[in-house]
């Protein structure tokens, strides 16, 4: 289960607050030494409906040599939403459905051991896909990010305990990109849309945990992380509306802080 708070701060308004805890299971199975399946099902619990979302993931692994390993996965991301409106007689109604996103990732990891010491650098390539109907000119279908998690771990020889701590920035690659992001005047529509080509650094992760290893079958992973957010705020009109296609207002920064406090399970089999 973990307990996250959210802190976000938009476009130098007011600051907004955000509290969710997700609960995790996860298990892998190992078809030889080197092939690996692995599946988990996270359920995040926050806001007015306490139900958030969902994620499904399933993905297998393969292990080329003691220091290089590549895996894929696939995940379904099911966000719940809910929408009350007036209505007449008997005074409001809410509606609740599920908004789905669709997930692939390919990443590989490099490792070296340094005594009871390991540290790893993970390159992972991440889509995920929105299945609803977007403004583009505002921000990607599917979005493409590079997350590079660099980690250091040490293993104790006498306790099953393995502290780590992880550095890992994710980089936005595919942003909605406009000629003019700065300017002061009221004329934003002279904006020119450049295309999904804007990339920036929108997420900065930190993290320091201790996997515990009860047996070679179970495991717990408690951490907790803290993230620094940064993204671009675009107001920009459809294309095909009667004022034709262009900025509403000058585009924004949004940035926010999260942390969270978590404990994972995998049984390994």
């Amino acid at each position: 289960m973990q307990l996250c708070c959210l802190t976000s701060l938009r476009a130098a308004e007011d600051e907004q607050e955000n509290f969710n805890a997700r609960i995790s299971a996860g298990a892998e199975y190992k078809i030889n030494r080197s092939l690996h399946v692995f599946a988990s099902e996270e359920i995040r619990l926050g806001g007015k409906d306490i139900l958030d979302r969902s994620h499904t993931e399933a993905g297998i692994s393969y292990k080329f040599t003691d220091y290089l390993k590549a895996s894929v996965s696939y995940t379904a991301i099911a966000v719940y939403k809910s929408e009350t409106v007036p209505v007449e007689d008997i005074g409001e109604k809410t509606t609740y459905w599920f908004e789905w996103r669709h997930r692939v990732s390919g990443d590989i990891t490099g490792t070296v051991r340094f005594g009871q010491w390991k540290l790893s650098l993970r390159e992972r390539v991440q889509g995920t896909y929105k299945h609803k109907e977007l403004n583009n000119f505002q921000q990607p279908q599917t979005a493409w990010v590079l997350r590079s998690r660099l980690k250091a771990s040490y293993k104790f020889r006498s306790v099953p305990l393995e502290p780590y701590v992880y550095f890992e920035p994710r980089l936005l690659l595919n942003g909605a990109k406009w000629s003019e992001e700065g300017h002061t005047t009221a004329d934003y529509e002279s904006a020119e849309f450049l295309g999904h080509n804007d990339v920036y650094f929108n997420r900065l992760r930190g993290a320091a945990g201790v996997e515990w290893k009860l047996n070679p079958r179970n495991s717990f992973d408690i951490y907790c992380l803290y993230n620094y957010l940064y993204d671009k705020e675009i107001d920009a009109r459809k294309e095909g509306s009667k004022k034709g296609v262009g900025l509403k207002a000058q585009i924004t920064a949004t940035t926010g802080h999260l942390v969270c406090i978590g404990v994972g399970y995998k049984f390994s089999f």
